[in-house]
């Protein structure tokens, strides 16, 4: 982020940190305030990874022109590919004020993709004849495709839904509508009063197609939600409300002859197949007042009578009545959040705002208290206009809202972003206090309209940024999601056999130990694929072979296999680039060379050859001042580091120091998630020693013991992800439930430990859950249970949600359940305990949550027993 008079001026809970100056430029800051820069990787902060190293952009932003110096941009839209690839969706607006859609593809790096399209980016006139174009929305379909929705005008002053439908490399797809276009008229208004406009769009498990927006209904300018739904051909779905068509209407204005304004801006699907929109709709009597507006429909097209009784719902917050929703997202436990902004005084300044539903579609009590928040960006000195966006919510259930701020007075405005915790506050952890913004220019004005977490926890938001001339162009910015941690890890080169602790302390493995690789082969670990969590590789000295997989567990390589070196050579893994993903390397022990390469093939170096270190020294690599790149270091036969910030030749940058016993295996690791890489050690007797600095002096972790000293060391973040939980599918009701007790408990782990024992679990996996501390605490409001990923631990809430639980008083028996469901009873109405403690003991198994309703489903209706198939769900550990 670059210094500016409106960063120095914001309070801490909105100020980013400024880049450091290039070099050659004189200090204007104590030399003790570099100290502070191991931050970088906060949550919250710019991305130094994004646009930077070496890209010759501003590190963490991104902004570039659609086509042409005098053209604008207004980015509306992105949506996310497996790869990392970021699509982003608007319109483009030539010199001449004609209008197309614009679709552009950027990598994970933040550089526009040259494979999509010319040069990254695609327009399209939709109706070919030079129609003004609007894009809104863009996603993608179950096989990869992209559909970009809005509108085109027909005629004067009237529109129609948009779609259209891209290949992966940007062209148009001719399968979809008529040459990869698709529009869709309502008619619902008279002839010449015809406004129809798709603002959102959401994609069904099969493919199909939801559009949701607005329609004019009558000439006086009156408009309605509209919600259209097409099959994967591009076709109408008939099955939606007889002819693939719904409106909706609110009528909570001011009647008569007066005009009405009923918007739709958002839309999603929720798991059973229902269709919520949100947006906003007029009330009272006074002209321009708004309520937030939430509609859901049942997959047939009508409005679901089970929503707030009507199919719809309006939320006001406060008396001056300019509510508007632009914004929507489903929470996995299917509750519906809605983001937006309000108008909170009578000057008419701007907050966020955002609302949380429960299922049934009143508000949720359990978000600070009312079910609703505001969001307020204060900057001294501006109008205080901040206009929320975007929402999505995180794997861990925090929420995170985007838009802009108001930064100087005179209305100038940068990307704001704020995070907000389960249950609504501001989460401090983020930023320093719950908010970021990022400035693309001084005196410009840039606003947010999109944000998403990518896979790795990182979290990117879009937009649009005007320049001094008045054009616009695309702006991308990227913050830190949640901190990794290094912990520790152990290949035994005499079975092939790894196991891995999730804290950096003595005990067994917290995931099931497995094979992968052959006696004598040498172990390395990387985020091959970017998500985040670190995985398992094996390199075959004999024959210099690397074999990775993405999980780690027993199996095949996920990659195919392939040689990289010579035999003999040592194998390394880091991010090279700063891409966010790991790739290998090798180092010559005979002449002190490095060979790095940036992707998982074979090929040549992408960095290398060069000498760092002396012959026979041992290598070791980190991000030893984190910024998100990965560079080499050695540790000398008299055990001394010599640690280098990039990957050339040249004297160290940190060291030499000494640390450890030169009989020791070096390691590297972010030990405490600040970001940067620090020494360690693995010494003969098995024992780890680790330091928080890259300096001499003693360990800042207790010494532990983890292997043997013939094992080989490997580190990183085996889990990374927030603690897996299981989550109650229901509201609490009021009174107080009887409090858990140990006695109950442990009754109901040792029945578990025998179900399990009676499906055929392993007696490796049976001895680590047998190990598990299981403690009752006061669990976050909704939450059953949890496993600790940095800790053979599992937490049980004290009185089930809320709802009270059933301990079974024979719990190796299901009487008390038909088909899993509870009939009634004392069962009924109540979270299952056995389930729930099933359900965390498969995460310390290692076994991830899912989307199904079986026992490592996320979410546990009442009255709902889990125990079917443990056989099978615990295959990977079941005895022979």
């Amino acid at each position: 982020m670059r210094s500016t008079s409106w960063i120095r001026g914001l309070p801490s809970r909105l100020r980013g940190r400024a880049s450091r100056p290039p070099q050659g430029r004189p200090r204007t800051r104590p030399l003790l305030e570099e100290l502070e820069e191991r931050s970088l990787l906060a949550l919250g902060a710019l991305d130094p990874t994004f646009n930077g190293l070496g890209l010759g952009g501003t590190p963490g932003q991104q902004t570039v022109a659609f086509l042409g110096t005098n053209n604008s941009v207004d980015v509306r839209g992105m949506a996310l590919q497996p790869n990392g690839k970021v699509v982003v969706a608007g319109t483009f607006t030539f010199n001449n004020g004609g209008q197309d859609f614009a679709v552009a593809r950027f990598t994970g790096n933040g550089t526009l993709d040259p494979t999509f399209g010319i040069g990254g980016r695609v327009a399209i006139d939709v109706r070919g004849n030079g129609s003004n174009d609007h894009a809104s929305a863009v996603a993608l379909q179950p096989d990869g495709k992209i559909v970009v929705a809005g509108s085109t005008t027909v005629g004067t002053g009237n529109n129609d839904f948009a779609i259209v439908r891209l290949n992966l490399d940007g062209s148009l797809d001719p399968s979809f509508g008529v040459n990869g276009v698709q529009t869709v008229p309502f008619n619902v208004g008279p002839s010449g009063s015809q406004d129809d406009r798709a603002t959102a769009v959401a994609i069904q498990p099969d493919g199909g197609i939801v559009l949701g927006g607005l329609a004019q209904v009558n000439a006086a300018g009156t408009y309605d939600f509209a919600v259209a739904r097409l099959a994967p051909d591009g076709s109408l779905d008939s099955s939606f409300n007889g002819g693939g068509k719904q409106i909706v209407s609110f009528n909570l204005g001011r009647g008569g002859s007066a005009t009405n304004e009923d918007r739709a801006r958002a839309v999603a699907i929720q798991s059973d197949g229902k269709i919520v929109l949100a947006g906003w709709a007029n009330i009272g009597t006074a002209a321009n007042t708004y309520a937030f507006a939430v509609a859901r429909l049942t997959p047939t097209g009508i409005l679901d009578t089970t929503f707030n009784a009507s199919g719809e719902q309006a939320i006001s917050f406060g008396s001056v009545g300019m509510d508007q929703a632009n914004a929507l997202a489903i929470q996995g436990d299917g509750k519906i959040v809605v983001a937006g902004t309000s108008v909170v005084n009578s000057s008419g300044n701007h907050d966020f705002a955002v609302a949380r539903l429960k299922t049934d579609g009143t508000l949720d009590a359990g978000f600070n208290s009312t079910g609703k928040q505001t969001v307020p960006f204060d900057v001294p000195g501006s109008s205080l206009n901040d206009l929320g966006n975007a929402v999505t919510v995180e794997a861990d259930g925090s929420i995170l809202l985007a838009g802009s701020a108001d930064t100087v007075l005179g209305g100038a405005t940068a990307f704001a972003v704020a995070r907000l915790t389960t249950t609504g506050a501001l989460d401090a952890a983020f930023n320093g206090g719950g908010q970021q913004g990022v400035v693309f220019q001084q005196n410009g004005n840039a606003v947010a309209n999109a944000i998403a977490e990518q896979a790795n926890g990182k979290i990117l938001v879009v937009g649009t940024e005007t320049m001094p001339t008045g054009t616009t162009q695309m702006a991308l910015a990227r913050l830190q999601g949640p901190p990794t941690v290094s912990t520790a890890g152990r290949f035994d080169p005499a079975t092939g056999t790894w196991s891995f602790r999730n804290t950096n302390t003595a005990g067994t493995s917290d995931i099931a130990s497995f094979a992968f690789g052959r006696a004598g082969w040498a172990p390395i670990a990387g985020d091959w694929n970017g998500d985040g969590t670190f995985t398992v590789g094996i390199f075959d000295p004999s024959t210099a072979t690397f074999y990775l997989r993405n999980s780690n567990t027993a199996g095949s390589p996920d990659y195919t296999p392939f040689r990289f070196g010579s035999p003999g050579w040592i194998p390394l893994a880091g991010d090279w680039d700063g891409d966010g993903k790991w790739s290998i390397g090798v180092f010559d022990p005979s002449t002190g060379t490095w060979y790095l390469r940036n992707e998982i093939s074979p090929g040549a170096p992408d960095a290398g050859n060069f000498p760092y270190g002396g012959a026979n020294w041992k290598p070791v690599v980190g991000d030893w001042d984190g910024n998100g790149t990965t560079t080499v270091g050695v540790f000398d036969p008299s055990g001394n580091w010599y640690l280098k910030n990039s990957n050339f030749s040249g004297p160290p940058d940190v060291g030499p120091f000494q640390f450890g016993a030169a009989t020791a295996a070096p390691i590297a690791g972010d030990w405490n998630g600040d970001g940067v890489s620090t020494v360690g050690t693995f010494d003969t007797s098995g024992q780890w020693n680790l330091r928080n600095s890259n300096s001499a002096g003693g360990v800042d972790i207790p010494v532990f013991p983890f292997g043997q000293g013939t094992f080989r060391p490997v580190t990183g973040d085996w889990n990374f992800s927030t603690a897996p939980q299981l989550v109650l599918a229901a509201a609490p009701p009021s009174g107080s439930p009887a409090l858990l007790s140990t006695g109950q408990l442990n009754a109901v782990v040792t029945a578990a430990l025998t179900r399990l024992r009676e499906a055929g679990v392993s007696s490796a996996v049976l001895a680590t859950l047998a190990s598990v501390t299981v403690e009752i605490r006061d669990l976050p409001a909704g939450y059953l249970g949890m496993s600790a990923l940095h800790g053979n631990r599992i937490l049980i809430d004290d009185d089930g949600a809320g709802y009270g639980w059933f301990v079974d008083s024979t719990p190796l028996r299901d009487e008390e359940y038909a088909g899993g469901r509870a009939a009634g009873g004392p069962a009924a109405g109540r979270a299952d305990l056995l389930t729930t403690v099933l359900h965390e003991m498969g995460h310390i198994a290692g076994l991830a949550d899912d989307n199904n309703d079986g026992l490592m489903g996320t979410y546990l209706p009442l009255g709902t027993r889990r125990t079917d198939a443990l056989d099978a769900i615990f295959a990977d550990g079941r005895a022979g």
